[in-house]
């Protein structure tokens, strides 16, 4: 799986039933595993661009202005997930 596929925040499907277990019994150790749920760590950046870029465009009512937003948000996030490529 790629970084960029990754999950940004995984959870798990049945959390809290499976934190129970592990809370109310000794013999378990370690944590309960976790699944893909959620946005991707590039949606995940995505969309905090977008929202920085959207806050502070000065852009009010602007057709198309969205559009614009979406695609810097969506190049930001991948020059972000290339730049942690490159250095990890």
């Amino acid at each position: 799986m790629r970084n960029a596929d990754a999950p940004a925040m995984p959870q798990q499907r049945d959390w809290q039933d499976d934190m129970e277990i592990h809370a109310n019994n000794p013999l378990r150790s370690g944590r309960p595993p976790f699944e893909g749920l959620g946005l991707t760590k590039r949606e995940e950046f995505a969309r905090a661009a977008m929202q920085a870029l959207a806050a502070n465009s000065g852009v009010v009512s602007v057709f198309g202005a969205g559009r614009q937003i979406a695609s810097e948000a969506v190049r930001y996030a991948d020059e972000l997930l290339a730049e942690l490529e490159r250095t990890s």
